[in-house]
């Protein structure tokens, strides 16, 4: 029997008309592993018993198989790897880039077409022809199948405009393409919507959408990390319904203006105090969504100016977007996921916060959970 951990009892009152509980994390916790991964491993992706990373300057895509623990460099360039994306176990696809010139590239294919020479038969539907495509961390490419995705699109200019002036023209951000014979990327269409709920006043997010591609369903979802609601679409990426998948933890904070992203201080100090959610994916094996919320700890004083703790939470729903529980995750024990789930067969992958140490040999640094 789950208990319901006593000192989250206070936080209920953030959502006190939602009646479902939240739990510890080691009420799910099935299995402690060894991960044998550098501690600058950076883009880890998981498809099946395989990992996928890149290293730290970014420029070799690795693989690592979770049973054997054997590591293979798959690809070595010179730019830097920005995006990785599995289909299976020998066909990734990644971008790359130098400067604004990203590449779609996939490991069994080679280099497709660059994606600012995208085929533009497509127009925009506010910046006409004149757009680039590009895929790093914060603006994900997504492959729905081997042939087709959905790739982050934006005018060249776009990262000088205020983002107030392209949530208010509701501007869509994210283009549906398809891959040719000839390996030409050609468009299809234009998405992005942003919740219906989402505040015009609080950019310490910089006013991002993001979007997530359900396999399973044959869906898109936008979402950001400070909306309660998310956004289902189809699979063209039109608009289907808003759908409330948020956290007992969430609370709003006062207006933090576009104008605030230019002050350093304002950035940091809402990086390491305020709540905001971050990654969502769909765990298909055990029909449930997942969703993190991000839950910076507060120092005392004599902490000030110690590292930072993140601690953080997962919300777990039915198919149905139906919340079932949240999972409290201590900061100090796991290390919070910012930008992706680890899914397979076993369950969630969750690294362990353990400091590396080159005289210690090291051991169970990541659990599989069981969340359904």
């Amino acid at each position: 029997m789950k208990k319901i951990i006593p000192i989250i009892l206070v936080l209920l009152c953030f959502s006190c008309d939602r009646k479902y509980g939240i739990y510890n994390f080691d009420e799910f916790e099935k299995e402690h592993i060894c991960i044998l991964l550098p501690e600058n491993s950076r883009n880890i992706v998981l498809k099946n018993n395989t990992i996928f990373y890149s290293n730290k300057n970014r420029n070799h895509l690795i693989s690592y198989n979770i049973q054997t623990k054997q590591t293979n460099t798959i690809v070595s360039i010179d730019s830097k790897i920005w995006f990785i994306f599995p289909l299976n176990d020998t066909s990734v696809f990644y971008s790359h880039s130098t400067s604004l010139n990203y590449s779609l590239c996939n490991t069994t294919t080679g280099r497709l077409d660059y994606l600012k020479d995208i085929k533009k038969d497509v127009s925009h539907p506010y910046w006409g022809k004149n757009y680039i495509c590009c895929a790093y961390p914060m603006a994900p490419l997504n492959m729905t199948h081997f042939n087709k995705g959905s790739i982050f699109c934006a005018n060249p200019y776009c990262y000088t405009y205020d983002c107030s002036v392209l949530i208010q023209k509701k501007i869509p951000l994210f283009l549906i393409f398809e891959i040719d014979k000839d390996s030409h990327i050609n468009p299809i269409s234009f998405f992005g919507w942003y919740p219906k709920y989402h505040p015009a006043n609080i950019y310490y997010d910089n006013g991002t959408l993001y979007h997530y591609y359900n396999s399973s369903s044959n869906q898109y979802i936008c979402y950001t990390l400070i909306d309660n609601y998310i956004v289902l679409c189809d699979s063209m990426g039109r608009r289907e319904k808003d759908v409330y998948f948020g956290s007992k933890f969430y609370k709003e904070y006062p207006p933090f203006g576009y104008e605030d992203l230019h002050s350093t201080s304002a950035v940091i100090y809402s990086y390491e105090n305020f709540i905001a959610y971050s990654c969502l994916a769909y765990d298909p094996y055990r029909e449930v969504y997942l969703r993190v919320i991000k839950l910076p700890r507060q120092p005392k004083n004599e902490e000030v100016f110690k590292e930072k703790v993140m601690d953080f939470a997962i919300i777990v729903a039915d198919k149905n977007f139906n919340i079932k529980y949240e999972v409290f995750f201590d900061g100090t024990k796991y290390k919070c996921l910012y930008d992706n789930f680890l899914i397979n067969k076993k369950g969630v992958l969750i690294f362990k916060e353990t400091k590396y140490d080159t005289n210690t040999e090291v051991k169970d640094n990541a659990t599989w959970f069981i969340f359904d």
